[in-house]
């Protein structure tokens, strides 16, 4: 079954959402015994290793063919600082504080959708996406004194992640999902590994 349109993008997004839930735990389950450098870097090294396998059985190696060095590696360093940024937050925050920082992303990307890419949001979708940054407030416990600096990690995260979305806006009309996904894992890999290895703690 192939998706398509709104609906089909709407379940990739939940999906994906399922996705970074189990990652968050197994980032918290890791915190304790590495570090972040090197919870990045083997976050960055095994998709790519993914994605060569993917390539390889599929046997479409002009797949990871790309018309765009210069764009496809600020697509890989903004994807190197935000999971930066969010594993840091999920080692320093309640684990269900820093997932719900996570999800700001995509109401970064509401609000700034119509001024980077020119497109139409509805009165709804606005009225929506503020309900959902009160909801972050109110979570964060932002004025009080129970606000926990580490919420800025997560807030700097999905920021970032916000970029990141505009950029595959971009280069999903000429490159293939298989090149962005493999630029992302070998950028991030070569940006983590001297932060890894200068921080090394044995596993």
């Amino acid at each position: 079954m192939k998706l398509e349109g709104n609906l089909g993008g709407a379940v990739l997004i939940a999906t994906s959402g399922v996705f970074i839930a189990i990652e968050s735990v197994l980032v918290r389950l890791a915190a304790d015994e590495a570090t972040n450098a090197q919870v990045v870097l083997f976050r960055a090294a095994s998709q790519l290793i993914l994605v060569l396998a993917y390539v390889a059985a599929s046997r479409n190696w002009s797949d990871l063919k790309t018309g765009r060095p210069g764009l496809m590696t600020l697509r890989g360093s903004t994807s190197l600082a935000s999971w930066w940024f969010y594993y840091a937050s999920v080692a320093a925050l309640d684990l269900a504080l820093a997932t719900v920082l996570s999800f700001t992303t995509q109401l970064f990307v509401v609000a700034l959708a119509g001024l980077v890419l020119g497109e139409t949001v509805t009165g709804r979708r606005r009225l929506a996406t503020l309900v959902g940054f009160l909801g972050v407030v109110v979570a964060t416990g932002a004025g009080t004194v129970r606000f926990e600096p580490g919420v800025w990690l997560g807030l700097a995260s999905a920021v970032i992640g916000a970029v990141t979305v505009f950029l595959n806006r971009g280069l999903t009309r000429t490159e293939t999902t298989a090149s962005i996904s493999f630029f992302i894992g070998f950028v991030g890999t070569l940006g983590a590994l001297p932060f890894a290895v200068l921080d090394w703690k044995p596993l």
